[in-house]
């Protein structure tokens, strides 16, 4: 049950009908129903591991905020650290260290066997399992109190919009509002969260679907093809991963802003970045605060010397990118951007750079963090470092080989309807950040007022909303058909 399939709208449909003829504990207990019927949709068995890492954080949060003695508290912290972090790391983690230590043990001469599991990777355990652990560090760390009530705090790990693919929510940002009835949503934020959804559903349906084939196509055979069709693939790819991974996103912020509750802005249109720390500061922003918070800050990130935030940095992306994946592809792509961040990090922002607002003159260095994002795109999409070698090894040597025909313009169009959204998404967030008189809040959680501003309808009259909202329908039901397509990210 996928946001891109009938079967879901169906669902949320039966459940908003519902919902908003409740009280608050009825909309938060229908809540943890729709969460485990929508995350038993893809695989019941793991519905255990769910209810179990929630049982777990709530029942050490009540207890932080019953105990006062310091090593009780960390005793507590613990506990937690290595229930979430166990449970991930053996469902995740536990083949890709044993292979890599077998074969460590062979380059010294040592014969070894260890065992490898071969399950299945649960769906959505990489993001719920960091929310929960968010709410237990904010708990132990007195920013917010531990919630009492179990459907309440089942509601939040369960809140289904967003449990499975993000954006990871501030525990002190999402659990308040669950822990208040919701009321009905007045015109202007149905209309922008259906202008979201929309546009969520144009991103993955007609982007990133229809770019999936070609990228899987060069990518599964790539010493087949020439190094203008790897290049044009890579292209492709990155594409194709924005559009899925934003694109899931936005319809996780229509359909929980739908359901009253509102969720932090994940993707701040990247792709219009003018250096690869920006890109950084605008993509996946929910995952880049989790790990500054986390990680950074108990490392002691910015408070040492220039080198120690510098390593703190290149362990943060490394994380990162073994976050991605088990493979070291992802640890590789996780540490190059780190590099990149770094490297960047020392260099002066120019005079007169506005933060949302892009100038013509600004369109090459966009175009190079763009460049640079896909390099390491290759080492995201490539299944092995053997794959990874062979596409920059035969674009490097601008190696002849199959070309990709139609498929060419198909990616190209592509790329220049993607890159239209985010202009005419970023015109709406710089518009509604002018008109409420705010600071722009990368990543941040916006008012009701700032997502009536940011809608896709309501600025619009209308003729234009309708012709709009017509032409979102007509691509949609154009590229859709068959088999609807898993989202990249419910993979990690």
């Amino acid at each position: 049950m996928t946001f891109n399939s009938l079967q879901f709208f169906a669902f949320f449909g039966l459940v908003l009908i519902i919902y908003y003829r409740l009280g608050r504990p009825g909309q938060n207990g229908l809540i943890v129903l729709a969460g485990s019927i929508f995350y038993g949709a893809f695989d019941w068995r793991f519905l255990g591991l769910l209810w179990l890492s929630t049982a777990v954080d709530y029942t050490v949060g009540r207890s932080l905020d019953s105990r006062r003695s310091p090593g009780l508290r960390k005793l507590l912290l613990g506990v937690s650290l290595v229930a979430q972090l166990g449970i991930l790391g053996l469902f995740k983690y536990f083949d890709f260290f044993s292979e890599g230590a077998t074969r460590l043990l062979g380059w010294f001469g040592l014969s070894a066997d260890l065992p490898t599991l071969q399950v299945l990777l649960p769906v959505g355990i990489s993001f719920y399992t960091f929310q929960t652990l968010a709410y237990v560090f904010y708990v132990y760390r007195g920013r917010l109190p531990a919630e009492r009530n179990l459907v309440t705090f089942a509601a939040f790990v369960a809140w289904f919009p967003q449990m499975v693919a993000g954006p990871i929510e501030r525990p002190n940002s999402l659990l308040p509002q669950i822990q208040r009835r919701r009321d009905p949503p007045d015109s202007g934020v149905v209309e922008s969260a259906v202008g979201l959804i929309l546009q969520g559903l144009v991103k993955k349906v007609v982007i990133a679907d229809t770019t999936a084939p070609v990228v899987n196509s060069v990518y599964s055979e790539p010493e087949s093809y020439g190094w203008s069709a790897l290049a044009i693939a890579t292209i492709g790819f990155a594409i194709q991963v924005y559009g899925d991974f934003s694109g899931y996103t936005d319809i996780a912020r229509g359909t929980s802003r739908l359901l009253g509750v509102e969720l932090r802005r994940n993707f701040e249109q990247p792709f219009l970045s003018r250096n690869i720390q920006e890109f950084w500061q605008r993509w996946h922003t929910s995952l880049g605060w989790w790990f500054l918070e986390f990680v950074g800050r108990p490392l002691g990130a910015v408070r040492r010397s220039p080198r120690w935030n510098a390593f703190t940095m290149l362990a943060i992306f490394t994380l990162i990118g073994l976050w991605h994946g088990a493979a070291w592809t992802f640890v590789l792509w996780g540490l190059l951007n780190g590099v990149l961040v770094v490297a960047w990090r020392r260099r002066p922002i120019p005079e007169h750079q506005d933060p949302d607002r892009v100038r013509l003159v600004e369109v090459p260095r966009i175009m190079f963090t763009f460049a640079l994002f896909c390099i390491g795109a290759i080492l995201f999409r490539a299944g092995s470092l053997e794959v990874a070698r062979a596409v920059i090894e035969r674009i490097v040597l601008l190696r002849s080989g199959t070309g990709l025909g139609a498929d060419a313009a198909l990616v190209g169009l592509m790329v220049v309807l993607l890159f239209a959204i985010d202009i005419t998404e970023r015109r709406r967030r710089v518009k509604a950040v002018e008109l409420r008189g705010v600071r722009t809040a990368l990543g941040g959680v916006p008012s009701p007022e700032e997502a009536v501003a940011e809608s896709l309808i309501a600025p619009r009259g209308p003729l234009l909303a309708g012709a709009v909202v017509g032409a979102f329908l007509v691509a949609i039901a154009t590229f859709s058909g068959g088999t609807p397509t898993p989202f990249i990210y419910f993979q990690f």
